[in-house]
């Protein structure tokens, strides 16, 4: 993580995942398209589709910190 801390995640069958700039990017096999945005803070923030906005695409790119990991639904 962005502290230097080992972290895991337990993977189910079918899925992949690698980091990208230190954020656990978990793919799966879905009937549509959607990211699920999970933040430090607890809360979940589900979005239609397969882009990123603006401001979330900074927070990944900057390494903020404030988004512990996406999940990344595909068709």
């Amino acid at each position: 993580d962005l502290q230097g801390n080992e972290q895991r995640l337990s993977l189910k069958s079918g899925s992949l995942a690698f980091t990208y700039c230190q954020l656990p990017v978990v793919y799966k096999k879905a009937d549509k398209a959607s990211i699920s945005v999970y933040y430090n803070d607890g809360n979940i923030e589900q979005i239609e589709g397969a882009q990123l906005g603006l401001e979330l695409s900074n927070h990944v790119f900057s390494r903020s910190g404030k988004i512990s990991r996406l999940e990344v639904e595909l068709k």
